[in-house]
């Protein structure tokens, strides 16, 4: 009996204990389900840190650190922490690189930085040497030429004298003006004056005793001669002949430009019964009292009509001296008859040449502000102005060594061949 109980006792204890394992498990599997396994598994599985002296499992059921899935983790570390220090490794070796390629360009760019001032400099004395060859060489031409000059100045004005002498002397054979040159003999003969509004920038009309006898009409008009007068009307795009009631007697229109072989042209006051007038090209010409053209615009210049002559010059050559280099003017050389026609438009006496230069007006340039190039730094574009300024300079002073020459030599031509110059 005793044997039995003690049996009893201790498959009873064995069953207690089996039990309790059960009950540990169950409470261990479900305390597991409730918190989602987190305490039996290590950090790099996603779990918390165990408490001091505690040593974790991992989802294997090996210890933390040595199951495959630690193995795996780790393996995996190492190979971002490889990949990693091969990124760096890349990185550095391009950005050192990069340097040795900037250290080699700065090394090219300071060689031709050198060039480019060695040529600079050299351009710079190629420039101070021509200008003082061209200045010793200007400064002669310019003497001789004044001296040249002064001495044709006279002759010029001797030349000048003797015409207006030759024209007085024409007052014997001067011509009656009888009256039926006048467009009515009805309308009196008036010599009405011009009077001008600064103000309303138009002309009118006075007489002697300083009244107006005309309103502000005309853009343009001239003094009243036998009994007519040139004025431009306002709203008129030609001019016309009026008499002394501001009637129309005659419109230089297109009608009568085409008549005539004319284009536009201005008309001067009348004197001695010729009024001359000129177009916008500076040809010139005359007219009568009637409208009728005396003396084709095939003049450079006629001066007023005295003793039925007048002073004129007809240009006979125009020859361009062109420039070879962008910045410097063309310059003209003219040559022209001088002396004294007639109301037909014909020498009266045989004229002389004249020889005059032509300088233009300075070119006016538009200039704007430069860009920068990208391609260069601040300091390259500056010096490749200063660089380019240098070498115009020297292509100036070459075209006007080029133009001195010339100069001269049509000087002397002209001399040769007792010409006038002007």
């Amino acid at each position: 009996m005793k044997k039995r109980a003690s049996d009893f006792n201790n498959l009873t204890i064995i069953n207690f204990i089996t039990k309790l394992k059960f009950v540990s498990i169950f409470i261990s599997f479900s305390f597991i389900g409730i918190s989602g396994f987190a305490q039996s598994y290590c950090v790099q599985h996603g779990g918390t840190p165990p408490e001091p002296g505690v040593v974790q499992t991992c989802q294997d059921g090996g210890p933390c650190g040595n199951c495959p899935s630690c193995q795996a983790m780790r393996d995996e570390r190492q190979k971002k922490v490889s990949e990693q220090q091969a990124q760096e490794a890349q990185t550095f070796a391009i950005q050192q690189a990069k340097q040795l390629q900037a250290q080699a360009e700065a090394s090219r760019q300071a060689q031709k930085d050198l060039e480019f001032l060695k040529q600079a400099d050299e351009n710079k004395a190629q420039l101070e040497q021509l200008v003082a060859q061209n200045e010793a060489k200007r400064l002669a031409a310019s003497l001789e030429f004044e001296k040249q000059i002064e001495g044709s100045r006279k002759e010029r004005d001797d030349y000048m004298a003797n015409l207006s002498e030759t024209q007085q002397s024409f007052a014997g054979k001067a011509k009656t003006i009888d009256d039926d040159i006048f467009w009515d003999a009805t309308v009196e003969m008036t010599n009405y004056e011009t009077v001008y509004d600064k103000d309303k920038y138009l002309y009118a009309f006075k007489n002697k005793a300083g009244s107006l006898v005309t309103g502000y009409n005309y853009k343009y008009a001239q003094p009243y001669y036998q009994g007519v007068a040139p004025v431009l009307k306002v709203g008129d795009k030609s001019w016309s002949l009026i008499n002394s009631k501001e009637e129309v007697l005659i419109r230089f229109d297109d009608a009568y430009q085409k008549k005539y072989g004319l284009e536009y042209f201005s008309i001067d006051p009348f004197y001695n019964g010729v009024a001359v007038i000129h177009t916008a090209s500076y040809n010139f010409g005359c007219i009568d009292t009637r409208g009728k053209p005396l003396i084709k615009t095939e003049f450079s210049q006629i001066g007023n009509f005295q003793n039925e002559v007048a002073i004129a010059e007809k240009q006979i050559r125009h020859e361009v001296f062109k420039s070879e280099w962008r910045d410097f003017n063309n310059i003209y050389f003219n040559y022209y008859l001088v002396g004294i026609i007639d109301k037909n438009g014909e020498w009266v006496n045989p004229p002389k040449t004249k020889f005059n230069i032509e300088y233009p007006m300075p070119m006016i340039v538009l200039t704007t502000e430069l860009q920068q190039p990208a391609n260069l730094t601040y300091a390259e574009w500056k010096a490749q102005l200063a660089a380019q300024k240098i070498l115009d300079e020297i292509e100036y002073e070459k075209e006007s060594k080029r133009f001195d020459n010339e100069k001269t030599r049509r000087l002397n031509e002209a001399r040769s061949q007792g010409m006038i110059i002007e």
